[in-house]
C-alpha cells in the first residue's frame, strides 16, 4: 500500500466549517476522478480483506477438523487393543455351555457390539483383507505361503484386524499373503 492511500480522510477543518455553513462542496470538478479512483482503492481492499479472512477462517476449520481426527485416530490407537481382547474372550468362552458360560457370553456380545457401533460412530472400519490383493498401505506381512489356489500377493489369512478412519490408517491388519509355489526341477 502507498502512504498516499494510509492517509486518513477526515475533512480539515476549514472543510467542515464549509459544510457546516450549508455551502456546497463540488461534485463534479478535478477531485471527482480523484476520489472515485480512491473509492475503488479503499473498496478493493476492503474485498481483499474479505476473501483473506475468509480464506483463514476455513483454513483454521479444516486445520482443526484435521487434530480432530488426528486426536481420534491416537485414542482409537489405544482402545482397539481392548476390542480384541474382547473379540478373544468371546472366542474362547463359545465352548462353554453351562448357565454362567452362556451369561458371561451374551454381556460379552452386548460389550462388542457397543464397541463396533462407537467405532462405526467415529467413522472407523475395518480393513478390507481376505482374498485381496496385498496392500502395504493397509496390511503388515507377517507371513508367506505358498498356494496353487489364490493368485501370488493375494491375502490368505488375517491375524490381527486392521483399522482406518478414512484414509488414514489406524492400525494395519496383520495377514498371511499367497506366494507362488516353489518350482520343482527334475
Amino acid at each position: 500500500m502507498s502512504d498516499s492511500h494510509d492517509e486518513s480522510k477526515e475533512p480539515s477543518s476549514a472543510e467542515a466549517v464549509e459544510v457546516e455553513e450549508g455551502r456546497d462542496v463540488p461534485s463534479g470538478g478535478a477531485e471527482s476522478p480523484k476520489l472515485e479512483e480512491e473509492n475503488r482503492f479503499l473498496l478493493e481492499q476492503v474485498q481483499r480483506a474479505r476473501a483473506e479472512l475468509a480464506n483463514y477462517r476455513r483454513r483454521v476449520s479444516e486445520e482443526q477438523q484435521q487434530r480432530e481426527r488426528r486426536t481420534t485416530a491416537r485414542v482409537f490407537q489405544e482402545v482397539i487393543p481392548l476390542f480384541d481382547d474382547l473379540m478373544m474372550a468371546l472366542s474362547v468362552g463359545a465352548d462353554d455351555e453351562s448357565e454362567s458360560g452362556s451369561q458371561l457370553r451374551r454381556g460379552l456380545q452386548l460389550i462388542v457390539d457397543k464397541f463396533r457401533s462407537t467405532l462405526r460412530e467415529f467413522g472407523i472400519e475395518s480393513v478390507a483383507t481376505v482374498g485381496e490383493p496385498f496392500d502395504p498401505n493397509w496390511h503388515e506381512a507377517m507371513m508367506h505361503q505358498e498356494t496353487g489356489d489364490q493368485p501370488e500377493g493375494t491375502v490368505l489369512a488375517e491375524f490381527v484386524p486392521g483399522y482406518r478412519m478414512g484414509d488414514e490408517l489406524i492400525r494395519p491388519a496383520r495377514v498371511s499373503v499367497a506366494k507362488a509355489p516353489a518350482s520343482k526341477e527334475e
